[in-house]
């Protein structure tokens, strides 16, 4: 039986076809639509109603994400399409990567540019903070371990507390 040479799942910024390909074959970037959610303060909202928006505190756009840049990309079960920006990871005052379940607030509409930069942020905090708690976990899992073995060699050099243990029997 001969082995595939290849992977049978292409990368997508790769993938090209006769639509995507211009009179010069050169490819057009394939992208896809996706939601952005973020938030306005005071200031912003006012900024937002100057520039002919709604004004609202919670603002919803649609952006045009390249394939290369999938990954700050999630997709719902239901297939909704959302820019990687909730939950929002940050770094508190002892450099240690914190969760917020709320959107990026802004004093202004912000650009699509400064939307893709914000959700790669986030990506990469994501990342970090994940590998945080799993250290983090590691290292009270230790501690735990060390203190269960200190609490056993003083049982077992105590000579009183092995001699209650077998009355207990």
């Amino acid at each position: 039986m001969d082995s595939a040479l290849h992977s049978t799942l292409p990368r997508p910024e790769l993938v090209t076809d006769a639509s995507t390909l211009t009179a010069g074959r050169v490819p057009v970037p394939r992208a896809l639509t996706a939601t952005a959610i973020y938030g306005l303060s005071e200031a912003g909202r006012k900024a937002s109603l100057l520039a002919g928006g709604n004004g609202r505190a919670v603002q919803q756009i649609h952006v045009q994400v390249p394939a290369n840049r999938l990954h700050l990309v999630n997709v719902s079960t239901r297939g909704i399409a959302r820019l990687k920006l909730r939950p929002r990871f940050a770094l508190d005052g002892q450099e240690r990567i914190v969760c917020h379940d709320t959107p990026p607030m802004y004093d202004s509409p912000p650009t699509i540019d400064e939307l893709l930069r914000e959700a790669a942020r986030n990506h990469e905090l994501e990342r970090a903070y994940y590998a945080q708690a799993t250290a983090t976990r590691g290292k009270s899992r230790e501690l735990d371990r060390e203190w269960r073995s200190q609490v056993a060699l003083a049982f077992l050099e105590d000579q009183t507390e092995r001699e209650h243990c077998r009355i207990r029997q």
